[in-house]
């Protein structure tokens, strides 16, 4: 990649339960079918350190530090774009991907769907793993913070609803809106 070029980055976000990871999954998915080489990232697992500070209750910034250090070494392999699984609440949420990785061209696609879609998804995907019913609540209630949040901040690039719509539905009309793919 020349000086000139940029790095393409498409972040996946909207709310708690709207699909996020899975959808990222499944654009890799649809990637790797067209040999395209790419990195998946969902910034849960870069951010998965306890205690948080105080002043960053998700642990933004150190995400955005590993991500920065992901994002080197999975260029250093062929990596030649990045497909991101995260909530951005607002602007800075889009700056600080620009600020990890200087030369991204970040696209913010948020996945929408009903609050009762979501709803479902939490209570179906928490009661196949161990979440507790306080579990449960808290993300009910954070889906519900975050639309909030995200309606009022607009901050994505484009919107796709997901609801009654599978995966790998949704990750075709991203990889085709963001101009990764052919519509098939």
């Amino acid at each position: 990649m020349s000086a000139t070029e940029t790095f393409p980055v498409v972040v996946i976000t909207g709310p708690v339960g709207v699909g996020k990871t899975t959808t990222a999954g499944a654009l890799s998915d649809l990637l790797k079918q067209h040999d395209m080489l790419h990195t998946m990232i969902d910034m849960d697992a870069l951010r998965a350190t306890y205690p948080s500070p105080p002043d960053d209750r998700f642990n933004e910034r150190l995400g955005h530090r590993n991500l920065a250090d992901v994002t080197r070494n999975a260029r250093v392999v062929g990596s030649t774009r990045l497909i991101v699984a995260d909530v951005i609440e607002s602007n800075a949420g889009k700056d600080a991907y620009r600020e990890a990785i200087p030369d991204a061209a970040v696209t913010v696609v948020r996945l929408i769907a009903s609050i009762e879609s979501i709803h479902e998804r939490i209570q179906t995907r928490d009661s196949a793993g161990s979440g507790s019913d306080a579990g449960v609540a808290w993300e009910r209630d954070r889906a519900a913070e975050l639309i909030a949040i995200m309606d009022a901040a607009d901050v994505a690039d484009v919107c796709i609803d997901t609801t009654g719509r599978g995966a790998g539905e949704v990750a075709l009309e991203i990889g085709v809106c963001i101009g990764w793919l052919k519509e098939t």
